[in-house]
Order: C-alpha cells, then sequence, then structure tokens
C-alpha cells in the first residue's frame, strides 16, 4: 500500500575536485589551482516554486525539466569558484617587479608644434 500525500524528491549532490591549469598574474608561467566544490540541488517543479522555497532552503534549487544540462551546470559552479586573479603562492622563478624601454630615453627630444605660434605673439603689432 502507498501513500498518495508522499511524493518523491529528485536530489543531486556534486563532489568534484579538480586541478584547473591557469596563468599565474605574478610570473605568466603555468599555476595549477586545485578546486574543489561540494553542493546539494534539489529538484522542484516549476520557477515559482522554486521563488517560494529558495529563501527558507539550505540547499540550491533547480526546477526540473528534460533538457537539463548537468555539464553546463558543472561549468558554471567551476567558473565560480576559481580564484579572480590565480597565483602561486610563491612564484617558481623570480618576478619582474619594473621595466624600462630603453630607447624610451634615448630620442631626442621633439620640437613643440606650437613654438612657432609663440614668435607670433611676441611680435608688437605694427599697425596702430
Amino acid at each position: 500500500m502507498t501513500d498518495a500525500s508522499v511524493t518523491s524528491v529528485a536530489w543531486l549532490n556534486l563532489d568534484a575536485n579538480l586541478d584547473m591549469p591557469l596563468t599565474c598574474q605574478r610570473c605568466l608561467t603555468a599555476v595549477d589551482v586545485p578546486t574543489h566544490i561540494q553542493r546539494s540541488y534539489r529538484f522542484v517543479e516549476s520557477e515559482s516554486q522554486a521563488e517560494l522555497e529558495d529563501d527558507e532552503s539550505e540547499e540550491d534549487l533547480l526546477v526540473i525539466s528534460r533538457d537539463f544540462d548537468l555539464a553546463a551546470l558543472i561549468e558554471d559552479e567551476v567558473l565560480m569558484d576559481l580564484p579572480v586573479v590565480p597565483r602561486h603562492d610563491v612564484c617558481p622563478v623570480p618576478v619582474k617587479l619594473a621595466a624600462a624601454d630603453l630607447d624610451f630615453e634615448a630620442n631626442p627630444a621633439k620640437p613643440n608644434p606650437f613654438a612657432a605660434l609663440s614668435v607670433l605673439k611676441a611680435k608688437p603689432s605694427g599697425d596702430a
């Protein structure tokens, strides 16, 4: 005998451990960023039900559908878990902290194109 008032609830427990190969923003070499994602999702029947239950539930709510894209969900979770600025704790190569253009100072100073106008300003006007 089954109880008609009991409904089954679908859950998705996501647990992923991976190392993402990124570029260190200090030394610009490869850095493997360890990522651990552990989330629980409860499926609900509609968007309106998800909105009603969202504030009260500790788990994330997803609307159940035939075209649910698990790969896209995992990709979104991985992207949200990545650091904004990936970097080594200690870079394996010395970090260059300054840059200089040796040719910058070697170029002669160019004359100001408005210097010729100052000559006109300095001439007294002979018309009175």
